[in-house]
């Protein structure tokens, strides 16, 4: 998307991974808003965008990388439930609701706010389309890149 070469370096953890970068070793890095506010005050870390599609309720101030330059991207990380196979609809949905019901509570909300982390919840069809969407999403990607398993 914005025509550069990267070099990745896989590391074992988010934190070699800065010490690496607040060393110089690395020029960027992609982790979570939670592992890097944190060192912005200090001035070892700049944050030069965020990979959603809109900008942070808590950082306000940092662009998009769509923003900042590279149109139409976004790289989220999200996370879904699933159950087996044999599932019964009428326990799939009840575990829909219980958890969109637990992301209402304050307990979540306290815990995520801290997180830097936006529940959505919703419908378990709106979830498998988004799944969907983002399998397809990034199978072209991933075969676009060459991007083979190690």
């Amino acid at each position: 998307m914005a025509g550069i070469k990267l070099l990745i370096v896989p590391y074992k953890g988010g934190a070699p991974a800065i010490a690496d970068l607040i060393g110089g070793q690395v020029n960027m890095f992609f982790n979570s808003a939670a592992v890097f506010l944190p060192l912005i005050p200090s001035g070892r870390l700049r944050v030069l965008a965020t990979g959603s599609a809109n900008r942070a309720d808590y950082a306000p101030d940092i662009p998009t990388v769509a923003e900042a330059g590279v149109p139409g991207f976004e790289a989220s990380s999200w996370f879904g439930f699933y159950g087996p196979r044999t599932l019964t609809p009428q326990l799939a949905q009840r575990w829909n609701d219980a958890i969109n019901q637990y992301l209402k509570s304050p307990q979540a909300q306290a815990y995520f706010t801290k997180q830097h982390i936006t529940p959505v919840g919703g419908t378990r069809a709106a979830f498998a389309s988004y799944h969907l969407s983002e399998t397809t999403r990034w199978s072209k990607l991933v075969a676009i890149v060459g991007v083979q398993p190690q």
